[in-house]
C-alpha cells in the first residue's frame, strides 16, 4: 500500500507558536542563558556538514525549554511548516518530536496586504530573444553554481561547528557598525525573545537565526539585567548517535530534491553531489519502496543520466495511476522546480519535458495542456523567498510553443517564470 502524504495545509502542527507580546511580562532575577546557533539560510540542504539532522542533534544537545525562530509571531500556520530558510523545517520538525515550545520572533515593517503579489512570466519572445537580459543571468548563474557546488560537496568549511566557530566572535572590539535600517528590526526581536526568557526565568532558551543577527541581540539582550547570550560551542561537537536520532524520515524527500529538482541545477547538475544522491535514493527505497515519491525520483535521477525510455515509463505509470501524494512541506523553488503540490503533477510536468527531450513534443504538448487545465489555485503557487505567488500557466504555456530543451535555456526560463 502507498504511502501518501497530507498536503501541508492540512499537517498538524504540535507545537505551541505564540506570540511574544502577549506573553506575560515579569522581571526575574534569576539568570538565563540564550544560546544562539546562526545559520546561513542557503546551507542546510546542499552542504552535508550541516543538514536538518546536524541541526536537530544540535537542538538535542542544547535541550532548550523554548525555541526561538526566524519567523514572525503572525505567521501563517495553516500553511504548513516553511522550508526556506531551510533551518525552519530543521527546527520545527524537531520542536514538533520534543514538544518543545516554539515563538516567533521576526519582526517586519508592517504591510496592509491581504495576499503575497502574484508574478507572472513575460511574454515568451523573451526566450527567443534574450540579449543582455540573458547574458546578465548566465553570468549570475555561474557564480551561483560555483558556490553551491562548493557547499554541495563539503568543499568549503560551512559545517555547522566550523560556521558556528566563524560567524559568531564573542568580543566587544570586532563589533561593527550597525546599519541604521536593521536597527528598528533588531529592537523588536531583541523584545520578542526578552518575552520569551521572561516567561522561561533560569531556563535556557535556544535562538535559531541567521547569524548576521548574532552581534546586534546580544548587545540589544545582554543589556537587560540577567540574560546572558552563547555560542553553541559548548554543546559541540555533536557524536554520530545524536546525528542518526536526528534523522527525520522527511529528509530524504526535501535534500533528494535539492539535488534533483532545484532550479539552480537544471543547467549544471554536476553542481551537485551525486554520490550523496544516490545514498539518499537507496535511503527512500528502504523507507519507502514502491512509494510514489521514491518512484518519482527514480525516474528524475534516470533522466538526470539521460535514460528517457525508462523514465517516461516510469512516470507514465505514476500518471496513468492518479492519485494526489501531496509534498510534505511548503515548498520552495530550492527543492521543487516546478512547485506544483503533488508528486503525481511533478510526474506529468516531468513526463511531458522527457517526451520533448525525446523529440516527441505532441505527446509533451498534451501533458502541458492537461497541466493547464487544472483549476486556478493549483496552477497559482506560493513561493517562499522573496513571498510571493507564482502563476505557472505562462511558463507552461511557453513550453507547448517553445519544447523544453534542457541546460541553460531550462534554467532561464524558470528565473523568467519566477519574475526574477
Amino acid at each position: 500500500m502507498r504511502r501518501l502524504l497530507v498536503p501541508a495545509a492540512a499537517l498538524p502542527i504540535f507545537v505551541l507558536l505564540a506570540r511574544p507580546a502577549a506573553l506575560q511580562q515579569q522581571r526575574s532575577s534569576v539568570s538565563s542563558d540564550v544560546v544562539f546557533i546562526g545559520t546561513n539560510h542557503n546551507l542546510a540542504f546542499l552542504h552535508p556538514g550541516f543538514s536538518p539532522a546536524h541541526i536537530r542533534a544540535l537542538l538535542s544537545h542544547v535541550d532548550p525549554a523554548a525555541l526561538c525562530l526566524e519567523l514572525k509571531p503572525d505567521w501563517p500556520r495553516a500553511d504548513g511548516i516553511p522550508t526556506f530558510p531551510q533551518e525552519q523545517y530543521a527546527a520545527l520538525t524537531w520542536a514538533e518530536r520534543t514538544r518543545i515550545p516554539v515563538f516567533g520572533v521576526d519582526w517586519e515593517t508592517p504591510a496592509v496586504r491581504a495576499l503575497p503579489p502574484i508574478r507572472r512570466m513575460a511574454d515568451a519572445v523573451a526566450l527567443l530573444d534574450s540579449g543582455d537580459q540573458f547574458r546578465r543571468f548566465r553570468e549570475e548563474y555561474v557564480a551561483t553554481a560555483q558556490w553551491t557546488a562548493g557547499e554541495a560537496f563539503g568543499e568549503a568549511p560551512d559545517d555547522l561547528e566550523s560556521f558556528q566557530r566563524q560567524n559568531l566572535p564573542l568580543t566587544v572590539d570586532r563589533w561593527p557598525k550597525e546599519d541604521s535600517a536593521d536597527t528598528v528590526r533588531d529592537d523588536r526581536i531583541a523584545d520578542n525573545i526578552r518575552a520569551v526568557v521572561t516567561n522561561h526565568p533560569g531556563q535556557r532558551v535556544a535562538i535559531v537565526f541567521g547569524s548576521y543577527h548574532y552581534l546586534p541581540l546580544k548587545r540589544r539582550l545582554e543589556s537587560t539585567q540577567n540574560i546572558r547570550v552563547l555560542p553553541p560551542l559548548r554543546y559541540l561537537p555533536l557524536d554520530t548517535g545524536g546525528l542518526t536520532r536526528g534523522w527525520h524520515p522527511d529528509d530524504a524527500v526535501l535534500l533528494l530534491g535539492a539535488n534533483l529538482d532545484d532550479w539552480r541545477s537544471i543547467a549544471s547538475p554536476q553542481s551537485r553531489n551525486h554520490q550523496r544522491t544516490k545514498e539518499l535514493l537507496d535511503r527512500l527505497r528502504h523507507e519507502r519502496p514502491n512509494s510514489v515519491i521514491t518512484r518519482y525520483y527514480e525516474a528524475r535521477w534516470r533522466m538526470l543520466f539521460g535514460d528517457l525510455n525508462e523514465s517516461r515509463r516510469v512516470l507514465r505509470q505514476i500518471v496513468d495511476d492518479g492519485g494526489t501524494t501531496g509534498l510534505p512541506y511548503v515548498a520552495d523553488t530550492r527543492w521543487s522546480w516546478p512547485p506544483l503540490r503533488t508528486f503525481e503533477l511533478k510526474a506529468r510536468f516531468y513526463l511531458a519535458a522527457a517526451n520533448d527531450l525525446a523529440g516527441d513534443h505532441v505527446a509533451a504538448a498534451r501533458d502541458y495542456r492537461q497541466l493547464l487545465s487544472l483549476p486556478q489555485q493549483q496552477l497559482v503557487v506560493r513561493a517562499l523567498w522573496p513571498e510571493t505567488r507564482v502563476d505557472l500557466r505562462p511558463y507552461i504555456e511557453s513550453l507547448i510553443r517553445e519544447p523544453y530543451r534542457g541546460g541553460l535555456f531550462e534554467a532561464y526560463r524558470a528565473s523568467l517564470a519566477m519574475g526574477r
